[in-house]
């Protein structure tokens, strides 16, 4: 057996045996069985390969070239499935996003490889020896190489993806993996690029394809034998891919190509064509390497500022994307989360660990780290209560930024247990105090630095501030916490006060009626009177559990085309209901967005408040009009009025009345209506003088446009009109 042909079926065994170790190690998987299924069609395809080449009779050859495509068409699906699953928690909801194109990657191929299964070959006479036949691609056979590009591309945009999403120790133990798949897949753009720009796959790719496989296969495996896993727990963003390295090199190498085999071809010279293809491949694939190379970049920067004596950090850039990256975090986790994100990208170092001291200091829980769960031992594992009792009082009593492993001090050490080393020569670690004020509030850990570059002073003393500026971040976050749970109590009490004080009214009312129920039950007159204050009682309950319902529910309205001036016949309804005497005049005030049976609740509850302010047969007015863009809707009462500190302070608040009987909760909740509408509710009022309020909502684009030019017509139509007095 020649060379190529021990390299195609090493190729097969490898593939099989890397199927059944991920199979054994990732069981349950979706991940892994995809991974299982993809290389087995690679070994099926191999062992088609290495078949063919066994084959010395003509029609043979023929038909195990057309074999070879049944497992290509099958490849796109099964891969792009896997980079979609591979490493992600979320991967249902990208399942779910990508559905359609898993769809076509699943039917397009097989669909030609049936319908075009006699054009997946062309036999034509070979122009050198006209005796014998030439084997070319059809235009099936052309469209199923199509395919394998696009899925190799998209295989390594998502694989790309995923590598970005991982920081510190994850991305330790994706890394070969990664390398190996890229490999591989890179390998089948340069084959299928190579097979459709000479119209055949000839025994040169399929060696190439095959070595790539192999390598793929190991590095498979030594990652899984390295880190005792298969894949890790992601959360990759659902953006799109910008400024992807992948599409970048895959985009560049095809258009390099085909400038290339355009240049042949004019100049008549086809020879080392694939060699010269393969090395700009290879160029293009290192330099894609290097960029997304945490090592090669971090020794870069080292050699350009050990050169140019520059400081280690842009100080600017760095606080800018510190600010960046905690704005939003509104929990400690989040923000523990995302400083070890920041610091770990920004140190370079793969392992670092948030841990935070409870408000009372009897406690430490791990806030954020950028390693696997449970790889941190935690101090609900320390079973010692004096250990326990060391380790909280070292967190809390540190005093500045010091190497856990050049300090060998008992306090020191006792941290040192929160952070194990990951790499046995990972370097040293630090540890910072998260402090704010004179108190520590938790500490930072990082360690296992890329290249085991050592810390220097430079990295200290970012490590020290970045402390300093945490704790402080930490701080506000607890505070803000304690400030909401005071508010939060402060309007519980408000309100539970308030209606335990109605309540026991009314409870008291239903009291004294049953203890005179016994003697005064034969009185009619008794019988009447204790009915009509039960109903009272019911109806104060039912106004309670109005209120606390209104408040409950989410506000929502619908609002339509309409004109303030169209509540007309409401208002007057509701007056004759609560035997108001009302003074109305409704010009025109529209046209307006409403929603009428929400706005009709913010009428109701004015009329209704104008109506327990004012005495008997007080007047109130109602007026409706146009004013400086807006529609209105006043009214204006001649009751008590109220106080200017009352109305700036406390008149929108709920729970808050002058009424005997009121809630304070109308108001609230018309406000919130009116604010739905984009507009204001104005009041104006004096200690017995009475009351205005004032309901403004804007016009729509073209009558706010006529307003100005209308509003001194209305105004004096307005007042030469005389108004409308209806008694109900």
């Amino acid at each position: 057996m020649d060379f190529n042909r021990s390299i195609i079926v090493a190729a097969a065994v490898a593939a099989g045996v890397a199927a059944a170790a991920v199979l054994l190690r990732a069981r349950g998987s979706l991940a892994g069985k995809l991974f299982a299924m993809g290389m087995l069609l690679f070994a099926a395809e191999s062992a088609i390969n290495y078949t063919l080449l066994q084959q010395t009779a003509y029609p043979s050859q023929i038909r195990w070239r057309e074999m070879r495509f049944v497992p290509l068409a099958l490849l796109p699906v099964v891969w792009t499935a896997f980079s979609l699953t591979y490493s992600r928690s979320n991967y249902r909801e990208y399942l779910q996003n990508w559905r359609w194109v898993l769809g076509l990657a699943g039917v397009v191929p097989v669909a030609m490889l049936l319908l075009g299964g006699n054009h997946l070959l062309v036999l034509s006479p070979d122009p050198e020896y006209p005796s014998r036949q030439m084997v070319t691609l059809g235009w099936s056979g052309q469209s199923l190489l199509v395919s394998m590009v696009l899925c190799a591309v998209l295989v390594l945009m998502n694989l790309e993806r995923t590598f970005r999403a991982s920081v510190g120790t994850q991305r330790w133990r994706l890394k070969l993996v990664m390398i190996g798949l890229g490999g591989l897949f890179i390998a089948r753009v340069y084959g299928a690029s190579q097979g459709m720009l000479h119209g055949a796959l000839e025994e040169p790719l399929m060696v190439i394809n095959a070595m790539a496989l192999i390598v793929a296969c190991f590095l498979v495996g030594f990652s899984v034998l390295r880190t005792g896993e298969f894949s890790i727990d992601l959360y990759p963003s659902q953006a799109a891919l910008h400024r992807s390295v992948i599409l970048l090199a895959v985009g560049a190498y095809l258009v390099v190509i085909g400038l290339l085999a355009k240049l042949s071809s004019l100049l008549g010279g086809t020879a080392g064509f694939q060699l010269r293809a393969l090395v700009i491949l290879l160029g293009l694939v290192s330099l894609a390497l290097l960029l997304m190379s945490d090592r090669i970049r971090e020794k870069t920067r080292a050699w350009v500022f050990r050169h140019f004596d520059r400081p280690t950090y842009s100080y600017r850039a760095v606080w800018e994307d510190y600010t960046r990256s905690l704005a939003g975090c509104d929990s400690e986790e989040a923000a523990g989360q995302a400083l070890c994100e920041w610091v770990s990208s920004t140190m370079q170092a793969l392992s670092v660990s948030v841990w935070l001291l409870d408000e009372h200091g009897t406690d430490l829980r791990l806030a954020g780290t950028t390693l696997e769960p449970g790889k941190h031992p935690g101090l609900d594992e320390v079973t010692d209560t004096g250990t326990r009792v060391v380790i909280l009082q070292s967190v809390a009593h540190l005093s500045g930024i010091t190497d856990l492993d050049a300090d060998d001090a008992p306090p020191i050490a006792a941290i040192g247990r929160l952070h194990p080393r990951v790499f046995p020569k990972g370097g040293h670690r630090l540890v910072a105090p998260l402090t704010a004020g004179r108190n520590n509030l938790g500490v930072i850990i990082a360690g296992d630095r890329v290249s085991v570059v050592p810390f220097a002073s430079e990295d200290r003393e970012l490590l020290a501030t970045i402390g300093n500026q945490a704790g402080s971040f930490f701080n506000g976050l607890r505070l803000s916490r304690r400030v909401a749970e005071s508010r939060e109590m402060a309007a519980f009490q408000s309100m539970s006060t308030f209606f335990v004080h109605d309540l026991k009214n009314t409870a008291s009312s239903l009291s004294l009626m049953l203890q005179n129920l016994p003697r005064h039950f034969d009185n009619p007159a008794f019988r009447e009177d204790a009915l009509r204050s039960i109903r009272r009682s019911v109806e104060r309950i039912n106004q309670i559990v109005q209120s606390l319902t209104s408040l409950r529910e989410r506000l929502v309205v619908n609002r339509q085309p309409g004109d303030l001036s169209q509540f007309a016949e409401r208002i007057r309804r509701t007056a004759r209901e609560r035997n108001l005497t009302l003074d109305a005049r409704f010009d025109p005030a529209g046209p307006v967005l409403v929603d009428e049976e929400q706005l009709d609740k913010v009428l109701t509850n004015l009329l209704v408040n104008a109506h327990e302010a004012s005495a008997p047969g007080s007047l109130v007015k109602v007026r409706t009009g146009l004013r400086d863009r807006h529609a209105f809707l006043s009214v204006r009462d001649e009751g008590c009025g109220m106080a200017e500190e009352f109305i700036r302070s406390r008149l929108f608040r709920p729970f808050q009345t002058t009424k005997r009987e009121g809630t304070g909760i109308g108001l609230y909740h018309s406000r919130l209506i009116v604010d739905a509408h984009g507009g204001r509710l104005e009041v104006q009022s004096a200690v017995g003088r009475g009351t205005t309020f004032t309901l403004l909502v804007p016009l729509t684009a073209p009558a706010a446009s006529r307003s100005s030019a209308d509003e001194s017509t209305l105004t004096g139509a307005a007042t030469s009109a005389a108004p409308e007095s209806q008694t109900s």
